[in-house]
């Protein structure tokens, strides 16, 4: 009859504990045999058992797994983002990490082992190890940006259309969740031009479209289509919103990250600008406290929104780079954060 793995475990315990307890008790102590001294205790009998069983249970738990099978020994971590759903089947699991997600149990019994009870589907709980019992089907589909450990064996459906935005780019997963809550749009059905600056004129659009679903759950925002100006429209929203303290001298041009902070402050009420970390007074290297943006720039670093250029050799660490342009994947991960506050970054500035 084979042993269980926690069974074997317990046994290469015992007979290690035996082995190297026993001569250590079978000495009297004495002159020629003096007792086992603490330090020898500390330093070499402890450290010697702590590592042979960490390599009996290393082994043991090697020889479990190897007799998975393959499509559940390994997991992989995935960022997605909204929409994008997970199909997975018999023996399969998955962790959620970070974000929202909804389970949808298709059949068989799913458990969710950390909670140690069945799982009906229904929104995932984070932290939580999702198991699927035999015969077992379900698909995970993802409300906002979500980070799960999943089976390497799951299979997905991925809702981002843009070809030259890819899984490996820090902005993947911001940019995908921005463009199904309909926050921005690519150049083309399948083009995002993620490097691309933004332009005064596309910024107020983004603005007023931002501040128009936050308000009423939806865009209704179209071009101007009376001989104005595409961007026109916007402006006028804008404009009648109290989002815009002043006007551009050319939209056409590239915005810097001063005026699109500016502008984009205002399109949500300060109340959602909750505070996530703690910047003290001077922490960002180029912004003065005194300085006319630092309420704007503050409080967007404080609520995990911004978190500042890294140091690259270019850039202080955290620096803001006020008169510098901002590029479309920076505003959709901006946008994103500003709009799913699960999405927002805790971090502190030394």
């Amino acid at each position: 009859m084979k042993l269980k793995t926690s069974m074997k475990v317990m046994l290469l315990i015992c007979a290690l504990c035996a082995a190297l307890v026993c001569p250590a008790a079978a000495a009297g102590g004495g002159a020629d045999d003096p007792l086992i001294s603490q330090s020898y205790i500390d330093d070499v009998f402890l450290p010697a058992l702590e590592q042979r069983l960490q390599n009996a249970a290393d082994a043991a738990v090697s020889d479990y797994t190897a007799q998975l099978p393959a499509a559940v020994r390994g997991m992989k971590t995935l960022q997605l983002a909204a929409g994008d759903s997970l199909t997975l089947g018999s023996g399969q699991q998955f962790v959620l990490l970070g974000g929202g997600a909804v389970l949808r149990v298709n059949g068989g019994t799913v458990i969710n082992a950390t909670a140690g009870r069945t799982s009906s589907g229904g929104d995932v709980r984070q932290g939580n190890r999702y198991i699927l019992g035999g015969s077992a089907s379900a698909s995970v589909t993802v409300a906002d940006s979500a980070v799960i450990s999943v089976s390497v064996g799951a299979t997905g459906v991925f809702a981002c259309p843009f070809t030259d935005v890819v899984r490996t780019d820090w902005y993947f997963a911001d940019v995908s969740s921005a463009y199904q809550r309909g926050l921005v749009n690519g150049m083309t059905a399948t083009s995002y031009a993620p490097k691309n600056t933004l332009t005064n004129a596309q910024a107020v659009k983004l603005a007023a479209c931002m501040h128009q679903l936050y308000r009423e759950g939806a865009v209704a925002l179209e071009n101007a289509a009376d001989g104005r100006a595409w961007y026109m429209s916007y402006v006028d929203y804008a404009k009648r919103n109290a989002i815009m303290d002043t006007l551009p001298q050319n939209y056409d041009a590239a915005i810097t990250r001063a005026d699109f902070i500016r502008l984009f402050y205002n399109t949500m009420p300060e109340s959602e600008y909750t505070r996530k970390n703690l910047i003290m007074d001077g922490a960002i290297p180029d912004i003065a406290t005194d300085a006319p943006l630092a309420k704007q720039v503050y409080t967007f670093y404080m609520a995990g929104i911004l978190t500042g250029y890294p140091a690259d050799g270019t850039h202080i660490a955290h620096a803001f780079g006020a008169n510098s342009t901002i590029t479309r994947a920076e505003v959709a991960t901006i946008m994103n954060r500003m709009f799913t506050p699960s999405a927002r970054v805790a971090f502190t500035m030394d």
